[in-house]
């Protein structure tokens, strides 16, 4: 029992390890970003798991609420933390990062917020919170709103 519970701190502190590696590298280019988010998340994206669209400014993360939560709850499930894990490998200097959550209209209202808090303490956990910006309020249509949970990530020019 001891030897799975360092095992999975481990696996949990893994991510932020990298994040701290890649910080280091100087390398801040949009192109690279896109880059590493497709090698990273490839298996997801084969599996139909994740969604990943290249941006101006950076990259934008699709993930259905079924890659991240079990039916009916709010909390990250295990399957949804290590997806998350695999999206914060891919980021670079988070420095240079603003990182926005957006949670998606076709989901029950009493669940909208928490999955939405959930992902977003999934980052501050893993010391991204200042990268984090501001809850959004849905605004407009359904039509307009994301159909999935979003993750954009944007490179901040300095």
């Amino acid at each position: 029992m001891m030897r799975f519970q360092v095992g999975r701190r481990v696996a949990l502190l893994f991510p932020m390890l990298f994040v701290v590696a890649c910080s280091c590298s100087g390398n801040n280019s949009v192109a690279n970003l896109g880059q590493r988010m497709q090698v990273l998340l490839a298996p997801d994206i084969a599996a139909g798991r994740v969604g990943l669209e290249q941006l101006p400014d950076g990259a934008r993360v699709t993930l259905p609420e079924q890659s991240l939560f079990p039916p009916g709850r709010g909390e990250l499930d295990d399957k949804g933390r290590f997806l998350l894990a695999s999206v914060i490998q891919g980021l670079l200097d988070p420095g240079i990062l603003r990182i926005d959550v957006a949670e998606p209209a076709p989901s029950p209202a009493y669940l909208q917020a928490p999955r939405a808090g959930a992902v977003r303490q999934f980052f501050v956990d893993y010391g991204l919170g200042s990268t984090l910006q501001p809850a959004a309020v849905p605004q407009g249509s359904i039509d307009t709103a994301p159909q999935d949970l979003t993750i954009s990530v944007s490179i901040v020019s300095s």
